[in-house]
């Protein structure tokens, strides 16, 4: 048997300060300030540049994958403060074939890999040392970053700091990655010897996969963490919760219209 449930409203919650209101509400429009998003609407250029290990890139090479271009400089503190939720984002979609590519404006080797035995970046830094990819790219506001889909298409910008790891962000990043053509998992953590996992499963639209065996532990959790995922004919929009009993032979993941990244929580055996 499996039972799905779908976020609703709550009721009899606290009240809550008007002054705790206003606060609120002056923090949410200072972050709505801190970027400005322009929707990409001429033919990306070309790009090719060197990293800091002497590696070319060339993004005509990286058709297939969906890449972020940050342009980016050591003097720019609203570049520093978004760098580990860029990193974050990369680490978090490696699995779906997502490159950030941190592009440099105008700044020495040696004055780079200083800042970055202070901040160390776990992303290929790109020598823009000219400025010609900046200039090409950008109206030279840093940061400035561009998001290219899996077919080489220019989508947005997003000009100044944003969270990468927030809601706004996602809902930039999840179209880039549509075009997903194989299913990835990712196991989130070893699997216990009762047999408790929890892993992460990709899909993309339309696309279907076998849930674990319910039978090997008692049941698991699927979680909409990004996308929907189709259900007894029904869409299940973010954070719906299916529970899978171990009394099912199996259970399929269905990806709904833009794919489904899914949370599946193995819970331990009784």
């Amino acid at each position: 048997m499996q039972r799905s449930l779908s976020g609703s409203r709550m009721s009899g919650l606290p009240s809550i300060d008007r002054r705790c209101v206003v606060l609120a509400a002056l923090a949410f429009a200072a972050a709505v300030r801190a970027h400005q998003l322009r929707p990409w609407t001429s033919a990306a250029p070309p790009l090719a540049l060197n990293d800091l290990s002497g590696k070319s890139w060339d993004l005509a090479s990286l058709q297939g994958t969906a890449v972020l271009l940050n342009f980016w400089a050591t003097w720019c503190e609203p570049c520093r403060e978004e760098m580990p939720s860029l990193q974050a984002l990369a680490k978090r979609h490696e699995p779906d074939a997502l490159v950030v590519l941190m592009v440099n404006y105008r700044e020495a080797e040696t004055g780079i890999r200083r800042f970055l035995e202070r901040m160390p970046l776990a992303l290929p830094v790109l020598l823009d040392s000219d400025g010609s990819a900046a200039r090409a790219w950008t109206s030279r506001v840093f940061p400035t970053t561009v998001l290219i889909d899996r077919g080489g298409v220019a989508r947005s910008s997003v000009i100044g700091e944003l969270d990468w790891m927030g809601a706004t962000a996602r809902a930039l990043v999840e179209p880039l990655l549509q075009a997903r053509k194989e299913v990835s998992w990712e196991s989130l953590f070893k699997p216990a010897e009762d047999g408790m996992s929890a892993q992460v499963v990709r899909l993309g639209p339309g696309m279907v996969v076998d849930g674990p065996d319910p039978k090997i532990a008692s049941g698991y959790y699927v979680v909409v963490g990004n996308g929907s995922m189709v259900h007894d004919g029904k869409d299940m929009p973010l954070w719906s919760l299916v529970v899978v009993e171990p009394t099912e032979e199996k259970f399929q993941i269905r990806a709904g219209a833009k794919g489904l990244e899914a949370l599946v929580l193995q819970y331990p055996r009784e």
